[in-house]
């Protein structure tokens, strides 16, 4: 994957983020023969369940123009950061 496509999704998932409650933690773009995969994590104050990845993952496919990023189709996933993730500063467990 390029740096400048990730760039850019990492731009537009984040402008999203200010107009709703979840942070954006991190994206992963990997590609394999067959298909490309966007997993994005985000989390909230009070923690991220399976309704909030399902939420923000409406928020995504509302996006105008995202499919546009991919040369092709790909596989959406969003999820939690886990508990194993490195702490950003300021937070804590």
């Amino acid at each position: 994957m390029t740096e400048d496509l990730k760039r850019k999704v990492l731009d537009i998932l984040e402008r999203q983020c200010k107009t709703t409650e979840y942070r954006l933690v991190d994206i992963e773009l990997t590609k394999s023969s067959s298909s490309l995969k966007l997993i994005v994590y985000i989390d909230k104050d009070k923690g991220v369940n399976i309704d909030d990845c399902v939420k923000f993952n409406n928020v995504i496919n509302n996006i105008d123009g995202f499919d546009d990023l991919f040369e092709s189709s790909y596989i959406l996933e969003v999820s939690s950061p886990g508990t194993n993730r490195l702490l950003e500063e300021g937070e804590s467990r």
